[in-house]
């Protein structure tokens, strides 16, 4: 008996992980691989490998057989009710009789301890039954091919949460892999992808692919602050479970071939927590339910593919669906965060700055500045309790990918990506800032530094709050008067907006602006504060528009967007 701490059940934390076995239960190794079945390439098969197996393989089939029973028993109308309580004497048929097969697998393991198929049965039993960190000793005791060894320990520890030390074991697995075996897992990544990005990718060869690759999950990584890419060892752990299923389904037939369709869907979706399949009419038609693996679509949009370091934000909001390409991370739902990031110019860096408004204490949050997959991200984070928190980051200058994350203690995790490029600067170099939302202090900032205390960490303003918004100009000709001008533009109204305007009963929304010009500014940077009132505006998202024109006709402008709240 392999040491370990069993768990009778599974936590939240493995549900989704857990539908790599929700069929009935995972077999080693995969039809058409170019690995060899048992040790390595210099193993051969012994009258008495091929004898254990055999057993091994007859000591599933009873258990299938007994499983299969409880099924069909389900196909009896008298036995039939909802389906909470069938699907529980189901689970507790596989509870039961699980343990006796992971018994005999052990035995047959020792006896022939190079034999994948039955190296794969002891790692993936095991996961099924909830015995987690078993899994996770057996898959590091596994003595069968090393490649997939190292895949199951990649496995097991994804299903455990470990992702950082999973990401590593499928790298080694990877790396391992023969070239033909890595092409063929690569593949099954077009099932998650769409439209151009789908097509560039399938039309690609093997090395090419491991480039787009790279850049894809950099992009499709949850949370840059947090060690490790859930996205990427969900990807692989599906790749395994569906390549596993199908030789389930070749060893024992259970009536029902999987689709091709139903096979995409498990590379891009994931499998369901439990899949429950019984007959109507004996031989002819089987009814089949699903409980659909709900999350976010992690990996990015077209634009966002082909330009993120100058994507918008929206491109990036997650949203909840049970459809196309999704996953559930580790750490609970991920949802959009309230904040504002700004970036000032200092010399040849930029200065970084950022600030949230944190509903409750969390394990982690702040900043992750990253250009390119095979650079580490910059970074700011803390843990940090609930309320305002601020950071700051200096990095070279440059457009980067900007993500701004939270994970909460507890679970959940909140995040707003998008890019973000230099400063806008005219042929002579004025240029201004990002501007931040401020506490009125009661008289206007000259200097970042005086501002920074009363940085907001929201952008949803309550119309009667004393507000002031501060900026910073660049590259002032001395001698040359600037006019600026600031607008307030309404962003999208709403249906019921619209439909008040047409009736007459609310007039149209229009910009409200003010211009002014300012004389004998020195100095490369010059800090402005501006106090503003925003209680004449209804309910409702906007843009504040800053601009400034040295005369040249190549006005600069940066936008801060806010939403108003109601009340």
């Amino acid at each position: 008996m392999i040491p370990g701490n069993r768990q009778g059940g599974l936590t939240p934390l493995r549900c989704t992980a857990v539908g790599l076995l929700a069929a009935t239960l995972l077999a080693a190794g995969a039809p058409g691989d170019a690995a060899p079945a048992l040790a390595g390439p210099d193993s051969q098969r012994t009258p008495d490998s091929l004898a254990a197996r055999r057993a091994a393989q007859a000591e599933v089939r009873r258990y299938m057989r007994r499983i299969e029973a409880e099924r069909d028993r389900e196909s009896d109308p008298r036995e039939r009710g909802t389906l909470a309580p069938r699907l529980d004497r189901y689970l507790a048929v596989h509870a039961e009789w699980r343990p006796r097969v992971i018994a005999a697998l052990d035995g047959f393991g020792e006896t022939v301890p190079g034999d994948d198929w039955i190296a794969g049965h002891r790692v993936g039993m095991r996961i099924k039954q909830g015995w987690i960190e078993e899994a996770v000793e057996v898959a590091r005791a596994c003595a069968a091919t090393r490649w997939w060894c190292d895949a199951l320990l990649g496995l097991s520890l994804h299903v455990a949460g470990r992702i950082p030390e999973a990401e590593r074991a499928f790298d080694a697995a990877l790396a391992a892999m023969p070239r033909e075996i890595r092409c063929a897992w690569g593949e099954e990544l077009a099932h998650v992808l769409s439209g151009s990005l789908q097509r560039e990718y399938a039309g690609a060869g093997c090395d090419e692919r491991e480039m787009l690759e790279r850049r894809l999950w950099w992009l499709a990584d949850p949370l840059h602050t947090v060690a490790g890419n859930d996205r990427r060892t969900e990807h692989f752990m599906r790749v395994a479970s569906l390549k596993l299923y199908r030789q389930v389904l070749e060893m024992i037939p259970l009536g029902f071939p999987m689709s091709s369709w139903a096979e995409r869907l498990r590379i891009a979706a994931g499998w369901p927590f439990y899949w429950w399949s019984y007959t109507i009419f004996p031989d002819r038609v089987r009814q089949q339910h699903y409980a659909a693996v709900q999350g976010e679509a992690f990996l990015p949009t077209e634009s966002a593919w082909l330009s993120p370091l100058a994507s918008d934000a929206s491109e990036w909001a997650l949203r909840s669906v049970n459809t196309g390409e999704r996953h559930r991370s580790p750490y609970g739902p991920v949802t959009s965060m309230d904040h504002q990031t700004a970036f000032f110019q200092r010399g040849d860096s930029l200065l970084v700055v950022s600030a949230a408004q944190l509903p409750r204490t969390m394990l982690v949050a702040g900043i992750a500045l990253s250009r390119d997959p095979d650079e580490p991200p910059f970074l700011a984070t803390d843990s940090v309790a609930a309320g305002l928190r601020r950071f700051e980051l200096r990095v070279p200058s440059g457009p980067y990918l900007v993500s701004a994350e939270a994970l909460a203690l507890g679970g959940g995790a909140h995040r707003d990506r998008f890019g973000h490029s230099l400063p806008d600067r005219n042929a002579r170099g004025l240029g201004l800032s990002d501007a931040i939302l401020v506490r009125w202090g009661g008289g206007p900032a000259e200097e970042l530094r005086e501002a920074l205390p009363r940085m907001l960490g929201t952008r949803r303003i309550q119309p009667h709050e004393e507000l002031a918004l501060f900026w910073e100009i660049y590259g002032v000709t001395e001698g040359v008067s600037l006019s600026l001008s600031f607008t307030v533009h309404p962003e999208e109204r709403g249906i019921l907006r619209r439909f008040g305007e047409r009736l007459g009963l609310l007039s149209p929304l229009s910009a409200l602006s003010i211009r002014w010009a300012e004389e004998d500014l020195r100095g490369p940077v010059v800090g402005r504060e501006m106090g503003l009132s925003l209680a004449a505006l209804p309910p409702g998202d906007y843009a504040l528009v800053l601009e400034a024109d040295d005369g040249s006709g190549e006005p600069v402008r940066t936008v801060r967007r806010i939403e108003v709240a109601g009340g």
